[in-house]
């Protein structure tokens, strides 16, 4: 007969400070990444009573992060319910944390957009969610019957980078979260693929030899694809956000580029150096309600 070895367990905060879509929340999420890593087999009690602040849609963030550490170190992961309910209530409404001693019914107009996980091939779920999560949620702008359309298109296109070029068989997750106090939608996409750089650096012979590079040379519309020109709906989503008072993140690699730091002095270019190891890459996109009618 098997003897199963009990698991041991400990404690890790998750953050002392805030979890915000920025490089700060990343590198949030990267610390605490870092610090379970070092255990295997072990159940791992999530602190929350410190953290100040997480913004919803950083569930997929984190979520992506938990599932790493799940599969590569065999952890498992507890968390206090009453501390969650008392000042992150937002990580039961979206499905994050989840448990049958606790029903968090969602408003029938609520701030979430759910926590879920795809696997890459599932192109037809991900568009029913982006369709009916994201699009036609209460917090985003009512599109014409065209933008709409054009959305669903670019959007469905990153499901497919994931399923063909991100060279993982892993789920990728996404959530999202209404603010209202900004009238903004944030939709975050993590998958826990192989980033940009390295089909991007093998299609162009080594030209492009950085994440940098590589998400510069994915926003001019180039694509690895040979049947088809996927490049050119991340570029099209990025001017779709310059022209609509939005936003769009992008983290891979080493690398985090934001349209809104595109001017500034102290981002060249809109970029700056990351250290991350748990993500291939993320995707934030930022949707204003007020202009995006």
């Amino acid at each position: 007969m098997e003897i199963i070895k009990p698991l041991t367990s400990t404690t890790i905060q998750l953050s002392e400070n805030g979890i915000y879509t920025n490089v700060s929340g990343l590198a949030e999420i990267e610390k605490f990444y870092q610090n379970a890593k070092s255990y295997s087999s072990t159940s791992i009690n999530i602190g929350v009573k410190q953290m100040q602040w997480i913004d919803g849609n950083m569930s997929a963030m984190l979520g992506a992060a938990l599932y790493r550490l799940h599969q590569e170190q065999g952890l498992t992961f507890t968390i206090s319910f009453a501390d969650v309910e008392k000042k992150f209530p937002i990580l039961f409404q979206n499905g994050l944390i989840s448990t049958d001693a606790i029903v968090v019914k969602r408003k029938e107009k609520s701030s979430t957009i759910p926590f879920k996980a795809f696997w890459p091939h599932d192109k037809d779920g991900f568009i029913d969610y982006v369709m009916e999560e994201l699009l036609l949620h209460d917090g985003m702008p009512k599109f014409t019957e065209l933008a709409m359309g054009k959305l669903v298109d670019d959007l469905a296109e990153l499901c497919c980078n994931i399923n063909l070029h991100s060279g993982t068989n892993d789920p990728f997750f996404v959530c999202g979260q209404y603010y209202p106090s900004v009238q903004k939608v944030i939709f975050t996409v993590t998958d826990l693929g192989q980033g940009f750089l390295p089909k991007i650096k093998a299609k162009t012979d080594g030209a492009v030899s950085c994440s940098k590079e590589a998400i510069d040379w994915a926003l001019d519309g180039n694509s690895t694809k040979t049947d088809a020109p996927g490049g050119i709906h991340l570029s099209k989503m990025k001017e779709f956000f310059l022209n609509h008072d939005g936003h769009m993140h992008i983290a891979t690699g080493d690398a985090y580029y934001s349209t809104q730091h595109a001017n500034s002095t102290d981002r060249p270019g809109g970029f700056l150096p990351i250290q991350q190891q748990f993500m291939g890459s993320t995707i934030h996109l930022v949707f204003s309600k007020n202009l995006l009618t």
